[in-house]
């Protein structure tokens, strides 16, 4: 009797191609972990022999020392280059030069606040750093290759003088945190000064943390092709506030080639970028608070994060990570606090359904907590695991500086620093801050009873079901972050049972 053997079964091409894309991509990080490790076990096992913290602190202030000596040798180099018998001199007056424009004031920092001129020469310094042999340094490399505008947020960062939080305290080491980044070593233990790690990630776009914990870069390796697969259909979903009920819409499609170029102006990435902005702040040389303004954004932003929260909890969507964004404007001072989420869901959802179910939740709540301000909702299929991580670049973008100063002077060309617009320019810079801390610091402020606004729990990133990671995550998570995100759990455990203790 013939027994039938029965056929091998055929996996498709495209399945095992995105099977071994996935086995190459894991053992990249598996590789890159390894090599990490060995560098960090290398430099410990050399600095065992003779490592304690008092040895540590001394060997770091070693480091400041030259630090600060080649800072020093950099401005001496650049007066050089800049001597009076050297064409590239000028004259320059401080009155006319930008407040962004790093080499002007470096060429007269004489003229400057004590305060002002080391932060331009430690900026000047950085920017200019050689690494030894002729190798451009990283800070080099990205202003004068990659054409990221770092010297000039930097340089009016360091204008931020004085600066309070609302609080009573000072943000002077926020500030230098941010411009010493890079060139200052890390001190865990002791009181040394020099613990130059700023991780800001709303203001630098070089490191761009999202958090002490998880760099950017770890997201990017977490939103991979093989989570885009696993998350079945992804959505991009930006949720804005308007001041006209008349420009509000509910937009539901999907994304294409053409919404990602600036220069469409129906481009659904972009949108928020050619919009007003919605808060205006009242002038900061008058006698009126700003109470009044942060609870409209809380209440805007309550609503909005309520709503994504009943999105993962109605199934909708199966999980969601958003961040919020702030862009602003001077003169007068106004912010645009808005909403960018990536959601996911192993259901076929129609976009315009889910933009309707969005604006409808969040303009009932905004009925009832803060007439006047409608919600503009866009929901976007992603088609593809590039345009995946291309949306989780943007949406965890930094703060702009550059753009809004710029257009200061676009609108005034001929502004000088003795004119009275320029005080209220600086002053709002001054302010800037403050105030865009205070929306979430005072969150739990109660003012005229906001806990019907949603505003007791805001924060800036809010991520739901299966967009954390863990067990039962669509994400993938390199080994060191699992382990970190352990030991955090444990310590975090163990400081809330003193805290019940105590």
């Amino acid at each position: 009797m013939n027994s039938s053997v029965p056929s091998p079964t055929r996996i498709p091409t495209g399945t095992l191609l995105c099977l071994k894309q996935e086995t190459a991509f894991l053992k990249a990080l598996e590789r890159k972990d390894a090599e990490r490790r060995r560098a960090r076990t290398k430099k410990l096992v050399k600095g065992m022999a003779h490592s304690t913290a008092a040895s540590r602190i001394v060997a770091a202030k070693a480091r400041a020392r030259a630090v600060h000596a080649q800072i020093d040798e950099f401005a001496a180099q650049s007066d050089l280059v800049a001597s009076p018998e050297s064409p590239a001199a000028e004259a320059m007056v401080l009155a006319d030069i930008r407040i962004d424009d790093l080499s002007a004031l470096f060429r007269i920092r004489e003229e400057l606040p004590d305060w002002l001129q080391e932060r331009i020469e430690t900026i000047h310094a950085k920017i200019h750093w050689q690494k030894g042999k002729g190798k451009k340094g990283y800070f080099n490399v990205a202003v004068h290759k990659n054409h990221i505008p770092i010297d000039k947020t930097l340089t009016l960062l360091a204008h931020l003088f004085n600066i309070p939080d609302g609080l009573g305290l000072g943000l002077h080491a926020w500030v230098d945190a941010v411009i010493e980044c890079g060139l200052f070593s890390r001190i865990k233990q002791g009181k040394f000064e020099y613990g130059r790690r700023c991780q800001d990630g709303e203001h630098c776009e070089l490191c761009n943390y999202l958090d002490i914990s998880c760099g950017l870069k770890t997201l990017f390796a977490a939103y991979s092709p093989r989570a885009f697969r696993r998350a079945g259909h992804s959505f991009a979903i930006t949720v804005a506030p308007r001041t006209q009920r008349a420009t509000v819409k509910a937009v539901g499609r999907t994304l294409t080639s053409q919404d990602w170029d600036y220069s469409n102006p129906e481009a659904a990435v972009y949108r928020e970028s050619r919009q007003g902005r919605a808060f205006v702040y009242p002038g900061p040389l008058d006698d009126v608070m700003d109470w009044h303004v942060e609870s409209t954004i809380r209440r805007f932003l309550g609503a909005v994060q309520f709503t994504l929260g009943k999105l993962v909890k109605n199934g909708w969507l199966d999980g969601l990570r958003a961040k919020i964004e702030n862009s602003i404007e001077f003169l007068p001072f106004k912010s645009h606090q808005h909403w960018h989420a990536v959601g996911s869901s192993h259901c076929e959802h129609d976009p315009q359904k889910m933009a309707n179910f969005i604006k409808e939740r969040v303009d009932a709540l905004l009925a009832k907590t803060c007439p006047g301000i409608f919600a503009d909702v866009v929901v976007a299929i992603i088609p593809t695991p590039e345009d995946l991580r291309r949306w989780v670049k943007y949406s965890h973008k930094p703060v702009n500086l550059v753009a809004p100063v710029a257009s200061v002077y676009n609108r005034s060309p001929g502004l000088r620093r003795t004119d009275p617009a320029f005080k209220k320019f600086i002053e709002e810079l001054r302010l800037y801050p403050q105030r865009s801390r205070q929306v979430f610091k005072a969150a739990r402020l109660m003012v005229d009873d906001e806990r019907g606004a949603h505003t007791y729990a805001l924060r800036r990133h809010l991520v739901r079901g299966n967009h954390k990671f863990g067990r039962g995550s669509i994400l993938t998570e390199p080994k060191r972050h699992r382990l970190w995100r352990e030991a955090h759990r444990e310590r975090t455990a163990t400081r809330r049972a003193q805290q019940r203790a105590a």
